[in-house]
């Protein structure tokens, strides 16, 4: 390559460069003013099917808010609000999919960020790393259909819950009140607070590093699993149950080992397993439950 070719040759690649030295500098503008452009920009969705009382739902999401509503008719309602929460945020509100597939015994639900991804990695060059905008999902359906949760980091609230609950969380939080019904509840880093009101079924809540609150009516009668994994996980009970004090019982705290403890409480009855890896879990009662 003679001189003016190797110029012509450095000149492209400079421009190159410089490129996408802007498109990071634009992106990072736009995430910087994004705040104030971006306020109060939403996307709704409503849908409504015909759906089998004895069914299934299952819902797929990263983060936002889940509200589970429960009535007596033969259909499922979904609610999607969308919000943005920057300037980048706007611009993927419409590529952002809301996947809702299957049939009146099965229903599958799912927030899909990827088509929105590729749009905005087109426009910046991925110079940027995009804040996803949260998905709030509020989903009416039959009380006795059976429901799967699998989420990122939502703030999740069912209320009088009398199904097959399975839930997985890597770090959001969930708030259970009057559950009824059979839980698998799975997280890694989350929190959860859940108040059985009976503990009509067998449960098992299971957390690597997360905080969990348990709560039961007074007076109920049930099997007890307690499994910690490492020296730094704590089972605490801030109750009296009858066959869980000492003597006989386990302590009200069992922390710095690794333990394992089985324990029938005011005579047994479904089995509630309480696994941590290296979080808390808290057993609590109420006097008085709803």
């Amino acid at each position: 390559m003679n001189k003016v070719g190797q110029q012509t040759a450095r000149a492209r690649a400079a421009g190159g460069i410089a490129a996408r030295v802007l498109s990071a500098a634009l992106g990072l503008l736009l995430l910087a003013l994004a705040p104030v452009q971006a306020q109060n920009l939403v996307r709704t969705l409503n849908h409504v099917y015909a759906f089998d009382p004895e069914g299934e739902i299952e819902l797929t999401t990263y983060k936002g808010n889940i509200a589970i509503v429960l009535w007596d008719q033969p259909k499922v309602q979904i609610d999607v609000r969308i919000e943005a929460e920057d300037y980048v945020g706007v611009l993927m509100l419409e590529d952002i999919n809301i996947r809702i597939a299957g049939s009146e015994q099965s229903l599958k639900i799912e927030t899909d960020y990827h088509q929105a991804l590729r749009e905005i990695y087109k426009l910046f060059d991925y110079s940027v790393s995009p804040r996803l905008p949260p998905v709030h999902y509020v989903i009416k359906m039959p009380r006795t259909a059976r429901l799967k949760i699998d989420d990122y980091m939502s703030v999740t609230t069912i209320t009088d819950f009398q199904a097959d609950l399975d839930f997985y969380t890597y770090k959001g939080e969930v708030v259970m009140t009057n559950f009824g019904g059979t839980l698998r509840l799975d997280t890694f880093m989350g929190k959860a607070q859940v108040a059985f009101s009976p503990l009509a079924r067998d449960s098992r809540i299971e957390s690597h590093q997360g905080q969990v609150v348990v709560t039961l009516p007074g007076g109920v009668g049930f099997d007890l699993d307690v499994d910690l994994g490492t020296a730094q996980a704590i089972f605490a009970s801030e109750a009296s149950f009858a066959g869980l004090d000492p003597p006989g019982g386990v302590p009200s705290l069992l922390a710095g080992k690794k333990t394992t403890y089985r324990a029938s409480i005011n005579g047994g009855g479904a089995r509630l397993s309480l696994v941590t890896h290296s979080g808390s879990v808290r057993l609590s009662q109420v006097e008085n439950p709803k």
